[in-house]
């Protein structure tokens, strides 16, 4: 009978060691639910599956803040890309309304405000895909890609702009060169590239693209 009592208390006493560190985890996260979200549950290594949990907890606590983080900066430049549209936007309704225009005007008007529209959801569409990858939450679909083609696309489809701003393209490329990527995301990072490269180049200017094997 001793020796029932003596194994109860040792076991109420080792059981209650164990709980400890369920409760560190449950009260950082209500630490964490008031606002706290630098509060990280300390691990001690007592006892193997509490420190897994501890550190598991912690992980999933640096990745939430690490996309919360992602995407105050994510608004923080959204708010600044989407003004110039924005005001493009606004200045051409308000040119076309207070001149009298024909309804050739109005058209004109629609089409503009159709193509900054298309501008601000591609630059939103990056934002989020930028802080998602960042984050670690997007899936990232891997595959065999010729890098060239689509830098060749890119330069067909942005050729037209950089005409109008006199902007030269020229290539360096091999006849093909096979990478393993996601197709979507190399695309908006070459576009990307390729449309800063032609935006912010000097009239006349020129715009090289080479791509080696190293």
């Amino acid at each position: 009978m001793p020796l029932f009592f003596v194994a109860a208390i040792i076991g109420w006493f080792l059981a209650r060691h164990a709980l400890k560190g369920v409760e560190e985890v449950t009260q950082t996260a209500i630490e964490i639910s008031k606002g706290s979200i630098d509060k990280r549950v300390e691990v001690k290594r007592r006892y193997h599956e509490i420190d897994r949990l501890a550190n598991t907890f912690n992980d999933m606590l640096d990745r939430i803040q690490t996309l919360i983080k992602g995407m105050c900066e994510m608004n923080d430049n959204v708010a600044h890309d989407l003004r110039s549209p924005l005001t493009r936007i606004r200045g051409i309704a308000e040119m076309t309304l207070v001149g009298n225009g024909s309804m050739d005007d109005y058209a004109d008007m629609a089409a503009n405000t159709i193509e900054e529209c298309d501008k601000l959801i591609e630059i939103i569409n990056t934002m989020m895909d930028i802080t998602e990858t960042e984050a670690g939450v997007s899936p990232f679909k891997s595959e065999n890609l010729d890098i060239v083609e689509l830098i060749l696309s890119a330069c067909e489809l942005f050729d037209p702009i950089a005409k109008e701003k006199e902007v030269q393209l020229i290539t360096v490329l091999p006849d093909a060169l096979v990478i393993q990527g996601d197709k979507g995301k190399m695309q908006r990072l070459i576009t990307n590239l390729l449309e800063n490269a032609i935006k912010y180049n000097k009239h006349g200017g020129t715009v090289t693209i080479s791509v080696k094997q190293d």
